[in-house]
């Protein structure tokens, strides 16, 4: 798993925006999540863009998971 967070542009009256990427490397596949900058009011929240991002992995993995190893 490589997380990036990355800040591509420096707001420093309106506050940050954050953009995250999640890397997965699988048995077979690669997860790739991104939350990219979009809306300022919920993306200034740094705490809330990696929640969001990892659920969205989670439910990724969660679905790699379930097709891989559910009996044929």
């Amino acid at each position: 798993c490589h997380v990036t967070v990355a800040i591509p542009h420096r707001r420093h009256k309106t506050g940050n925006l954050f953009d995250i990427t999640i890397n997965i490397s699988l048995p077979g596949k690669d997860i790739v999540i991104s939350r990219e900058a979009q809306d300022e009011l919920e993306n200034k929240d740094l705490r809330h863009v990696l929640k969001e991002a990892f659920e969205a992995a989670y439910r990724q993995v969660e679905e790699y998971c379930r097709q891989r190893f559910e009996p044929a």
